[in-house]
């Protein structure tokens, strides 16, 4: 249980194809974007029918506006071709 109403959610979604980006391997990529906004974000199990997979973040508002920029930030990375 948490201790936030729904004035302490900012819903965001982010193109299904990114989820892994943003959670990272084992988590560590949520885990520091939550370090560092000082913001709690959960992301959907499962994507919506538009290709997109809904992001809640939960805090204050200073905190949940930095966790959206850098999810977005994340979202926006360039793709990285795999060099073999």
């Amino acid at each position: 249980m948490n201790n936030y109403n729904s004035d302490d959610r900012t819903q965001i979604n982010i193109p299904s194809n990114c989820v892994g980006k943003v959670i990272g391997r084992g988590g560590a990529r949520i885990q520091e974007i939550q370090s560092s906004s000082g913001a709690r974000v959960k992301v959907a199990k499962t994507g919506n029918y538009g290709g997109e997979t809904l992001v809640d973040i939960f805090g204050e508002e200073a905190a949940r506006a930095e966790a959206e920029r850098l999810i977005m930030d994340v979202v926006n990375e360039p793709r990285q071709e795999a060099v073999y």
